[in-house]
């Protein structure tokens, strides 16, 4: 980010610089989804050990929660 926010200061390209964004964004939807599908993983991993029916439904609102924010985007 640092390094786009220097191309725009040295007046780049406009094209390079959006070619940036586009790396950059791509990057961090790699770790989003990586960390994601972890958050995900354990959530469920939990849901299934739980004998706490509370804890259940929490931890499926907050699945669906994560769902809902990630499609938002």
């Amino acid at each position: 980010v640092r390094g786009i926010q220097k191309m725009i200061a040295d007046e780049r390209n406009c094209a390079d610089i959006l070619i940036q964004f586009a790396s950059v964004a791509k990057a961090l939807r790699k770790v989003e989804e990586s960390l994601f599908r972890s958050h995900i993983r354990q959530c469920l991993i939990s849901v299934c050990e739980s004998q706490d029916k509370r804890d259940l439904h929490g931890r499926l609102e907050d699945i669906a929660q994560i769902l809902k924010n990630f499609r938002n985007y």
